[in-house]
């Protein structure tokens, strides 16, 4: 929680706050999305080669497990055959704050992944306690939900 967060030293936040707007002041805001975009480049290449030929209710499973491995605290759900991800800590929310085009970035990660339409429902940076997406498969959720 945010509470307990509080009793740990967040120099690292600052760090990459400076170190974003550095590449912003630098090379602009496009070279610092592109950074962003490299990040969620690696998390597509964690879900694996086979990650596009399994039913969507696997890729769904693949892409939380990854995103929470990374510390996204990721979660996914499904009833009556719609599904429900939701994540509970942007691990870039330093970023986020001076660079809010970065969330369109994972849209597009998640929609890509996926296989998916996804939207965003609830977001971190409004306030909200996660970011909260609906997903919409291409066919509806398939496989052993």
């Amino acid at each position: 929680s945010g509470d307990g967060e509080a009793l740990f030293p967040r120099q690292y936040e600052q760090a990459l706050t400076r170190l974003i707007g550095h590449v912003v002041d630098h090379e602009g805001r496009e070279a610092a999305i592109a950074v962003v975009e490299e990040q969620y480049a690696d998390l597509r290449r964690r879900l694996g080669a086979d990650n596009d030929s399994l039913t969507s209710f696997d890729r769904l499973k693949n892409v939380t497990a990854v995103m929470d491995e990374v510390g996204f605290m990721a979660e996914s759900s499904e009833e009556g055959g719609e599904a429900m991800l939701s994540v509970h800590n942007c691990v870039l929310h330093a970023v986020v704050n001076c660079l809010p085009e970065v969330c369109d970035t994972e849209l597009r990660f998640l929609e890509d992944a996926l296989g998916a339409r996804v939207e965003r429902q609830t977001h971190i940076l409004s306030g909200c306690n996660a970011c909260e997406y609906t997903i919409e498969f291409h066919g509806g959720l398939q496989g052993d939900a």
